[in-house]
């Protein structure tokens, strides 16, 4: 089992409704002809004219009582109908119109903006090799820390991998979405890999360990939080990853994959509270469809990934953001190998 794939843009928009097209009316049936029979030339029968009826001085109220309810029924009937309609559109694959959710959007979770701080910690650890695949097997969290999320589900599943393998296949993922531009490509994966495409540089012969937790969801798939763990040979060179993270952030504002018309805006989160032996550097992204929170916690020469998928009734980046600062102090409880 490998983990899973990028957030996917919706399927596309429900098929309209289709047009009342029945067939014209029939005409009604035609006059008899005249019958041809000649006037009377005897005095027709008086006529006798009905006396008149009855006075009824409540019916009027009664009928505009009734045409009110009726009127009111036919108002309820149709408000039903648009709420149910507005809700499938809006839903988490929904088809509302960007303009529409865009204006959700600014009314539940606009994109923080502040300072979004440095990659390196207040006070680093300076042990080199501190830790390994072991401690980040360590770092668990309570279910309630999940549920807060939204995603209360787990898979259940845990693997390890190495940087090599796992650079190939998200680099694979990038090519065959038609990802671009290349600046953007650490949007692309869910743990701390190169920032860049391809193996060019030997990332496909890097051993570094890649450690895969549970993945968390909602049951259905429309929230899912992911984590992951990278174990450098040390720690200058997970502080270097990280700054190469501020950086690739710094040159990607939208990430699109042109082949299946989709893109999202890419901008800095602001800096976390943490604590002082650990490092973080995190983005969002979003579109007309749906959010993408992710930050990468470095402590020693271990950096973890954590990535949120959500859309517009998820959590929101500031719950996002209490579960990253959660994470960081986990990381910073951790007692390093001697």
């Amino acid at each position: 089992m490998t983990d899973p794939g990028p957030f996917a843009p919706p399927s596309g928009a429900l098929p309209p409704r289709p047009a009342d097209s029945g067939p014209a009316p029939a005409p009604g049936p035609a006059l008899p002809p005249p019958t041809g029979t000649p006037i009377a030339t005897t005095p027709p029968a008086a006529v006798v004219v009905p006396p008149p009826p009855p006075s009824r001085p409540w019916l009027i109220p009664v009928i505009v009582a009734g045409s009110l309810v009726v009127l009111a029924l036919l108002a309820g009937a149709v408000f039903a109908s648009v709420t149910l309609a507005d809700a499938v559109a809006q839903g988490p694959f929904g088809a509302l119109g960007d303009d529409d959710v865009e204006d959700e959007f600014g009314q539940m979770d606009s994109p923080l903006r502040g300072d979004p701080g440095t990659p390196i910690a207040a006070d680093p650890l300076t042990c080199g090799a501190c830790f390994n695949v072991a401690h980040a097997q360590m770092i668990t969290f309570p279910s309630g820390s999940y549920a807060a999320l939204g995603v209360p589900i787990t898979d259940g599943f845990t693997y390890e991998t190495t940087v090599g393998a796992d650079q190939v296949e998200k680099t694979g993922w990038w090519v065959s979405g038609g990802g671009m531009p290349d600046a953007c490509y650490f949007t692309v994966t869910q743990s701390p890999l190169y920032v860049a495409p391809g193996a060019s540089d030997g990332a496909d012969a890097n051993d570094d360990d890649v450690y895969y937790p549970d993945w968390h969801s909602d049951g259905e798939d429309y929230y899912l939080l992911t984590e992951s763990f990278r174990v450098f040979d040390d720690t200058a060179q997970a502080t270097a990853h990280l700054g190469d993270v501020e950086a690739a952030v710094g040159g990607c504002s939208s990430v699109s994959y042109p082949d299946q018309g989709w893109s999202a805006t890419v901008a800095a989160a602001p800096a976390l509270e943490l604590p002082s032996s650990v490092a973080a550097y995190g983005w969002s992204e979003g579109n007309a469809y749906g959010r993408y929170y992710a930050v990468e916690l470095q402590r020693g020469n271990l950096v973890a990934r954590l990535v949120l998928s959500t859309d517009a009734y998820g959590a929101t980046e500031s719950e996002f953001r209490a579960f990253a600062e959660e994470y960081a102090a986990a990381l910073a409880a951790l007692a390093p190998q001697s």
